[in-house]
């Protein structure tokens, strides 16, 4: 049951994000509790989600919710939302480029988040914002 409530809440911040960034319907999302392949590539690796991916102008943003012992946290969608975003703006980076493009996204994203959080705007709890904080302190140096 809290499988499905945090599901919801998900689908909720998603379609919010549709609605104001992506009416073009450019981003995709995949759950790996609808495709079991794609759980067991998430589990494969312990990734609760992977890369975006670019098909035939999609964006798609893979999200792992069929692990019933993980909760699927709120941030972890925002977060990639925020990357599908930096996608549609500056497009794809190359996995063969230069990592330090990859660390300013990451860096840019949790900023974003953190502003947002200590301005009131996002309702994170403490696991939420966790990432956030060890991305800027990880990123933040490079």
């Amino acid at each position: 049951m809290k499988k499905e409530y945090e599901r919801k809440k998900c689908e909720r911040i998603i379609n919010a994000f549709r609605k104001k960034y992506d009416r073009e319907g450019q981003v995709y999302i995949l759950w790996s509790s609808e495709d079991s392949e794609l759980a067991r590539y998430l589990d494969r690796y312990g990734l609760g989600t992977t890369d975006l991916d670019d098909l035939d102008g999609k964006i798609c943003v893979k999200l792992h919710d069929a692990d019933p012992r993980k909760q699927m946290l709120k941030a972890t969608v925002l977060e990639e939302l925020g990357h599908a975003l930096q996608f549609k703006q500056r497009g794809n980076i190359s996995i063969s480029c230069d990592n330090s493009e990859r660390y300013e996204r990451e860096l840019e994203v949790a900023q974003c988040m953190m502003n947002r959080f200590d301005q009131g705007r996002l309702k994170l709890s403490d696991d939420d914002i966790k990432p956030y904080r060890s991305a800027i302190e990880s990123y933040g140096q490079y």
